[in-house]
């Protein structure tokens, strides 16, 4: 009877175990496909990136991709045709791949209020063959950026981009460059420009003579010396002030609608344009109102 009993315990013994075993079994594998489940959703682009109706991308979930960021060609069905990114939220990105999108057309990076911690260095657009607008702005670590060579327009504000190379880019119609460190830039190749805007710059010789397209030419604020205008016969507006130019001859552009000059600027030859003289006061309400902005 004993020995019986002792079986018995035995064999209950062994199927609590076993039952102790498969019941942690059990667990362990909804624990594991949770894991798993949990990873994979994080992992994907659907919930990595934001693309709307349009083909934009507006929204980068950073905790999940990481500051190191990749855009994907597509999203779920939605290929990337427009990268537009404006917040200071994305001052957190410290670099931003987008070789892979062979779609992109606009590219838009507006830190507001974040410009001064972003650790962005560079923007690299030569693989995006069809990209014909670059903005980017308030990005203070920004030092390089490539451009390919069919970009029609580029606004660079408030960032430490210092060179730029623009000389392959003869489809570029708009060039906007403001408040950086920039000190030369070469225009000779980019014929069919019709805009020019530089602003707070260090650049003191600019060649526009090839430019015959040019409308708008402004450059305010820098150490240029003068400038030649003869050669840009569509000019229909010039602003060159807080600057040292002390002459300018407007004698070849009969179209100029607008000039605006330092104080005490001569104009040389026959306009019917608009001649606004910006004084020192003047100027420097204009540059303590910039610094609130």
């Amino acid at each position: 009877m004993s020995v019986i009993l002792l079986r018995i315990k035995n064999n209950t013994e062994e199927y609590m175990k076993s039952k102790y075993l498969s019941v942690n079994a059990i667990i362990l594998s909804c624990i594991l496909m949770i894991i798993l489940s949990s990873c994979n959703r994080i992992n994907t682009d659907e919930d990595r990136f934001f693309v709307d109706n349009d083909n934009r991308l507006r929204m980068i979930d950073i905790k999940k991709t990481g500051p190191d960021i990749v855009v994907p060609e597509k999203v779920g069905d939605k290929v990337i045709r427009i990268i537009y990114l404006e917040d200071s939220y994305f001052s957190k990105i410290d670099s931003i791949d987008v070789s892979n999108v062979s779609e992109l057309e606009y590219f838009t990076l507006e830190l507001w209020g974040g410009g001064s911690y972003s650790k962005l260095k560079r923007l690299d657009f030569r693989k995006n063959k069809k990209l014909r607008d670059v903005t980017v702005n308030k990005t203070k670590a920004l030092e390089e950026i490539t451009f390919n060579k069919n970009c029609e327009t580029v606004c660079l504000y408030n960032t430490s981009v210092k060179e730029l190379d623009l000389k392959s880019m003869k489809k570029l119609e708009y060039f906007d460059y403001f408040n950086g460190p920039l000190e030369s830039i070469d225009l000779s190749n980019n014929t069919n420009l019709d805009q020019v805007w530089m602003k707070n710059t260090n650049v003191k010789t600019i060649d526009i003579k090839t430019l015959k397209k040019l409308k708008y030419f402004i450059y305010q604020g820098g150490p240029l010396e003068e400038i030649d205008i003869s050669n840009n016969p569509d000019l229909k507006t010039v602003k060159v002030f807080d600057s040292n130019v002390k002459v300018l001859d407007v004698s070849n552009n009969p179209k100029l609608e607008r000039i605006e000059v330092d104080e005490g600027t001569e104009i040389i030859g026959e306009t019917n344009a608009e001649i606004i003289y910006w004084t020192k006061e003047e100027i420097e309400k204009v540059k303590e109102k910039s610094k609130d902005n």
